[in-house]
């Protein structure tokens, strides 16, 4: 901002306006990260641009014309799911559920999904 800290930090002080500012542009720029991390969770299809290079050969005669030019197709892709965001956001989201055990050593899913009804169908379904 070509300001010093203290400057700013009074500013701040001197002027709400300033530090409510301030304060929205850091909830919004908060609220698109969350946003970012959510969507790293799934699975999901995006259009991306791909550049292709064509080529045109035009024969006249004894002459041969070459003509190469850059095109951009849309390509769909599929971004895996982000399995590290996945469990960043189980752990903040379901504490109560995902936990970190043994002082932080070692990450456990918590016992008290075993009375979860989904669970036990799932295991009914493994002993089969």
């Amino acid at each position: 901002m070509g300001i010093h800290r203290d400057t700013l930090n009074e500013w701040k002080s001197r002027f709400p306006d300033i530090s409510d500012s301030l304060k929205i542009g850091r909830e919004n720029a908060d609220y698109i990260v969350e946003n970012e991390l959510f969507e790293s969770c799934k699975t999901r299809t995006v259009t991306v641009k791909k550049p292709i290079k064509l080529k045109k050969v035009m024969v006249d005669g004894k002459k041969r014309l070459e003509e190469e030019r850059v095109e951009y197709v849309e390509e769909q892709v599929v971004v895996p799911a982000n399995v590290t965001a996945q469990i960043f956001y189980l752990k903040k989201r379901r504490p109560d559920k995902w936990a970190v055990v043994d002082g932080g050593k070692k990450d456990e899913f918590d016992q008290t999904v075993e009375d979860d009804p989904i669970t036990k169908s799932l295991k009914e379904e493994f002993k089969k």
